[in-house]
């Protein structure tokens, strides 16, 4: 009787040794987690083009243990180009030449992409019969998305520098501009697949002046001092079913198919930063 009762004691220890060894792995990772306070997490849109968007993500971080990353959208571009210069501490999700720039300068690492490839074009109206060819656009305006994203560079790169190359405009939406018929944009610079969403709603009105190189797509890449613990609950969440059905709206601003899949540095070559070598030259 007696061993019984001990046999009976030791297995209950036992068991509150593996219920305290596992309440302890779980606070472990917790505070590893945790004490990393205030990450910034990038998107590269306005909060306004998707007000449920933010919302909704911020919710589901808090939800997976991952309320210290702060999520920050570019209403003002400054923060989110200067941290991608700079390499700052953060997460973000960028486009490739600045994905370039975060790996092959900053040492981050960029484990999940959108599929599919990437292109620019730079396209015009076709009833503008002066414009023909991307040198025809000289002295004239092209809108683009923010200075040094790929729309910008893209015109920068196909013109000679000189008094008679082409003006950039800075606006929210190329795509919306298209649709406006805005006169003020005498050519456009955007992504591939929003031309051919263009081209698709407004047939035989626009034509292809100049087109990019092909890119590997937007990327979620994280700062080398972000923890393990943090990177691998966030790239869960993100391949998350929930998840990826609140982001499809703004994956879709940057892929015809929006889902997330495997990335390596490799994806993100050193020769993609040379553009922005140019502008940034003091780094």
């Amino acid at each position: 009787m007696k061993f019984t009762k001990l046999l009976i004691f030791f297995s209950l220890a036992s068991v509150g040794a593996t219920s305290f060894n596992a309440a302890a792995d779980t606070k472990s990772t917790f505070f590893s987690q945790s004490k990393e306070e205030n990450i910034p997490f990038y998107l590269p849109i306005n909060e306004t083009q998707f007000p449920g968007l933010v919302a909704s993500l911020q919710t589901a971080l808090s939800d997976a243990n991952l309320s210290h990353l702060k999520l920050m959208t570019t209403d003002y571009w400054h923060p989110y180009q200067n941290g991608i210069r700079q390499g700052r501490l953060g997460i973000y999700l960028a486009a490739p030449h600045f994905a370039s720039w975060l790996v092959n300068r900053h040492d981050f690492q960029p484990p999940l992409k959108l599929a599919g490839p990437l292109r620019y074009v730079i396209a015009a109206r076709q009833a503008d019969s002066a414009i023909f060819e991307v040198n025809d656009l000289a002295n004239k305006t092209v809108c683009t998305n923010a200075t040094m994203d790929i729309s910008f560079l893209l015109v920068q790169e196909s013109m000679p520098r000189s008094v008679l190359s082409a003006k950039t405009k800075r606006v929210e939406s190329v795509l919306e501009q298209m649709r406006q018929n805005n006169r003020r944009c005498d050519a456009f610079s955007l992504s591939e697949h929003l031309f051919l969403k263009a081209a698709a709603d407004q047939p035989f009105k626009f034509i292809r002046l100049q087109q990019s190189d092909e890119f590997s797509n937007y990327a979620y890449l994280f700062h080398p001092n972000v923890s393990p613990q943090t990177k691998s609950a966030l790239v869960k969440l993100l391949k998350n079913r929930a998840i990826v059905q609140i982001l499809k709206p703004m994956h879709q601003l940057f892929s015809a198919e929006p889902r997330l899949v495997h990335a390596t540095a490799d994806h993100y070559l050193p020769a993609q930063i040379s553009p922005l070598i140019h502008y940034w030259s003091n780094d």
